[in-house]
């Protein structure tokens, strides 16, 4: 029998503790959409009204949360090794660059690496981008597949990186970049040559009058060959 407040003969809280593992029943395919039917239902008189709340949650950190306007879009540029990305006179990626938006939905680290690597492409077809994750530094890495190839990804001057204020539909933090410390627009290439992989970060050309300049991008911060 429950326990009873003795004030007001209603039965004192009760705690349920629930797995998604264990859910009735899973939407999607996924481990964030789900049901539960409880073996013994909690029924509540009509003259009683009952207060539900999330007690608490524990949500894997692996786990990534992507949604239409908020942080599903990619823009990149495809050129040629040792060829910075251009960009307009607003310091922002020049016609040329291209664009994935990722559905929205929940991705584990690995899912969302693959769905990149698979999906980021260029006429051909060509895929010159390698995303793999690393649980062990809980960092994705990324290279540069195809020689004489390079691939700038817009995480700091694309079109949709906004503002430090309201950073726009891109997902620079989701990838691991912090929008107030990253140095650019982060891009990997391969050498025509064995083992001549390179990184680095590209920016858009400053003039004179300190304002960015229509035309390549300056690169800073490169390094490589390495493997």
């Amino acid at each position: 029998m429950l326990a009873q407040y003795a004030e007001t003969e209603t039965p004192a809280s009760r705690v349920i503790y629930i797995n998604s593992k264990d859910a009735t029943n899973i939407f999607g395919g996924n481990q964030s959409d789900f049901d539960f039917t409880l073996d013994e239902p909690i029924v509540v008189p009509d003259h009683h009204t009952i207060l539900m709340s999330v007690y608490s949650a524990e949500i894997p950190y692996s786990f990534y949360n992507f949604q239409d306007g908020k942080n599903t879009r990619l823009d990149y540029q495809i050129t040629t090794y040792g060829t910075p990305a251009s960009y307009d006179a607003n310091g922002f990626f020049a016609g040329g660059f291209q664009t994935l938006v990722l559905p929205q939905g929940n991705y584990t680290a690995t899912e969302l690496a693959s769905y990149l690597e698979n999906n980021v492409v260029t006429a051909g077809p060509l895929y010159p981008l390698k995303c793999r994750y690393d649980s062990i530094s809980m960092k994705f890495k990324f290279s540069c597949k195809v020689k004489s190839f390079r691939i700038t990804l817009g995480l700091k001057n694309g079109v949709a990186t906004g503002t430090a204020d309201s950073p726009g539909d891109d997902m620079n933090e989701e990838l691991g970049f912090d929008f107030f410390n990253i140095q650019g627009d982060p891009f990997v290439e391969l050498n025509v040559g064995a083992n001549q992989w390179r990184y680095g970060y590209t920016n858009a050309t400053i003039g004179g009058g300190g304002l960015p300049v229509a035309g390549l991008g300056t690169d800073t911060g490169v390094a490589g060959p390495f493997f």
